[in-house]
């Protein structure tokens, strides 16, 4: 790091201004001055990794200088530089030219261009900080490195929803089943969704292909070499009964394809994992008993249940006995709840299905007491942002409220729910949220911790990998 007491000037145009310029740098903590603009890549490489460092930057070679210098942060700005901000000090450039790239490019950070030193000089001594040019010192680039090489849990996985299109063809074709459609192209574009139900009509639409052992077997394989690919170290995965025993494909058909798939992913891959059996909330009780007496002699495989399909107009007390019932034989227990449905899903999902964990769980910002409760308890909540996305939960990913549930001491995680249909795993989920509500190193890091404390793994096991995080977090 360069103190504040070795600025050092890098061209000599520093040296015709008046010595308070610097004496006013230093007092704002300001810890390099650069006025050549062929300096500042070499800057970067400099503080990369380093603490942030206040910059303070002056042009002074005209408009040229100028707009080439906003190109290089808006450049840096879509590559990821997290908050660019610079005092710019222009002695000739034009206004006009450096908001056209603030239009441009959309960066809403506050930079300051003057046409004369001495209208900087007057704000600086006004001002009372120096902004930070480099506030986590990576771009975008080292933050994809960054998220593969932390190692991760991902919670909030549905089986079915990894079903990959290439996979799908392979598999119909095996089974000699048709599907309506001609290619791999025309089954990615009708991944096009407006809500939750059009998306779980294809979604049901494609698992009607898996019929073996062997299916479901590749099924969760594929899932498992993606994850591996990514760094992923732990596995909670849903699986669905009842859309397959419904098509007469037998309970056990089905746990143990996907069961022996985990089994030779922790062996071979090194990926830990718990099997959570979901009940589909669209159907009845009834119809849930039936999958939880089928399971039975099964339990030993089974670490928890859970309950997904529709949300709307299915409350969690519709299945308060099936839920007893599972507790009763030692499932852990988890509900998806607040993701299209209201705040009261939250409250029944906590006091009426009694679970251990909240999937998605967003709509309890609307709920002030609720949110009092789930940071009271830790209640964890599986929020998964590429399918809110693609499900028009949210309009933008900038929507995504997760910095105020962060901010609000929720424990919020970070997974990717189906994301052969929503367009990323358990990496693209974590990139493009940091990218798109401009996460910082420290917070990837707290998402990726909660991610183990939130899962079923053993109090040691969880400390094991929060330690290994923090340990690259800091090297980084």
């Amino acid at each position: 790091m360069i103190h504040a007491s070795q600025i050092k000037t890098r061209s000599s145009i520093i040296d015709k201004m008046d010595d308070d310029i610097l004496k006013i740098a230093r007092k704002q903590g300001v810890e390099m001055v650069i006025d050549d603009l062929q300096e500042i890549s070499a800057v970067y490489k400099e503080l990369l990794n380093d603490k942030p460092a206040k910059l303070l930057v002056i042009v002074d070679e005209g408009c040229t200088s100028e707009v080439g210098f906003m190109k290089k942060m808006a450049e840096n700005s879509r590559q990821g530089l997290r908050k660019a901000e610079a005092i710019v000090v222009n002695t000739l450039g034009k206004r006009l030219e450096v908001n056209f790239y603030i239009r441009r490019f959309k960066l809403d950070h506050p930079i300051a261009v003057f046409k004369t030193e001495k209208e900087g000089l007057a704000w600086l001594k006004n001002i009372k900080l120096v902004k930070l040019i480099l506030p986590q010192n990576f771009l975008m680039k080292n933050l994809a490195q960054f998220v593969q090489a932390l190692p991760k849990a991902e919670l909030h996985l549905h089986i079915e929803g990894s079903f990959e299109p290439e996979l799908m063809f392979e598999i119909a074709k095996r089974n000699n089943i048709s599907i309506p459609f001609n290619s791999v192209e025309e089954v990615k574009a009708a991944y096009k969704f407006n809500n939750l139900q059009e998306f779980l009509d294809i979604y049901y639409a494609g698992a009607n292909v898996l019929i073996t052992e062997q299916d479901f077997f590749d099924l969760t394989w594929a899932y498992l070499i993606k994850v591996h690919s990514q760094n992923v170290k732990h596995v909670e995965l849903f699986f669905d009964p009842q859309t397959h025993t419904e098509r007469g494909v037998e309970f056990h058909t089905v746990l143990l394809g996907i069961y022996k798939a985990l089994e030779q992913g922790e062996k071979e891959l090194g990926i830990s994992f718990r099997l959570i059996m979901s009940y589909l909330r669209h159907l009845s009780e009834e119809s849930a008993f039936e999958t939880f007496n089928q399971s039975l002699p099964f339990k030993d495989l089974i670490d928890g249940v859970g309950l997904d399909s529709s949300e709307v107009g299915n409350p969690p007390e519709k299945f308060e006995k099936v839920f007893q019932a599972s507790a009763e034989e030692g499932y852990k227990l988890c509900a998806h709840a607040g993701e299209e449905g209201p705040a009261e899903y939250i409250w029944g999902a906590l006091d009426i299905l009694r679970v251990d964990r909240i999937d998605h769980g967003n709509r309890c910002l609307d709920d002030e007491k609720l949110v009092e409760r789930l940071v009271k308890e830790q209640m964890p909540l599986t929020l998964c942002p590429l399918s809110n996305l693609e499900l028009k939960v949210i309009q933008d990913l900038k929507d995504f409220p997760l910095k105020s549930m962060m901010e609000l001491g929720l424990l919020v995680t970070l997974h990717s729910d189906d994301p052969a249909y929503f367009g990323g795993y358990m990496n693209e989920n974590f990139i493009e949220t940091a990218k798109a509500i401009d996460l910082s190193k420290e917070e990837i890091g707290t998402l990726m911790k909660n991610g183990f404390e939130a899962s079923w793994l053993t109090t040691e096991e969880k400390e094991k990998w929060k330690v290994e995080i923090d340990a690259f977090a800091k090297e980084y």
